[in-house]
């Protein structure tokens, strides 16, 4: 058990490298195509941060209790029986691009392709989550239950 939570630790810190260069070339096409460094650091925030949701679920699922263990392996997850990460999902990525297509802000696309280099991470590195499970829409249909969201009931993130 104790290895299985080390190695879960590891895959984790793993998979934040990938958000960093993802959050990094994120921030580097934003430069790119607006040439305004404030955007560019906006788009790293974003897609670097925008994990902020999971330590909302630890805390609705432990309390305010500290366990650095049970966050950074996920198994809280699994014990709480929920996944609501209400920041991710797709369904952002596309209101966002919609709004930058209509108003011409830039920060709409800013956040819209923040956004995807978050999830895109994500749906590589958690095999376990349903196809659909980065959808917010999917998980509030199966309202939020863990179980219904993974891809292979047997996996756990």
């Amino acid at each position: 058990m104790v290895e299985l939570v080390k190695n879960k630790i590891i895959y984790t810190l793993k998979t934040e490298i990938f958000h960093l260069i993802a959050a990094l070339t994120a921030a580097l096409m934003v430069h790119i195509l607006f040439g305004d460094i404030r955007y560019s650091i906006l788009a790293l925030a974003v897609a670097f941060f925008v994990d902020v949701d999971h330590l909302l679920d630890y805390f609705l699922a432990e309390g305010f209790r500290v366990d650095f263990k049970s966050f950074f392996s996920g198994e809280f997850f699994s014990k709480w029986g929920k996944l609501v990460i209400f920041f991710h999902g797709w369904e952002y990525v596309l209101i966002f691009l919609v709004l930058f297509l209509f108003t011409k802000t830039p920060v709409f696309a800013v956040l819209s392709i923040a956004l995807f280099s978050h999830y895109t991470v994500d749906f590589f590195t958690n095999p376990c989550v349903d196809k659909f499970g980065y959808f917010l829409t999917f998980r509030l249909r199966n309202k939020f239950r863990f179980n219904k969201v993974l891809s292979n009931k047997n996996h756990s993130l």
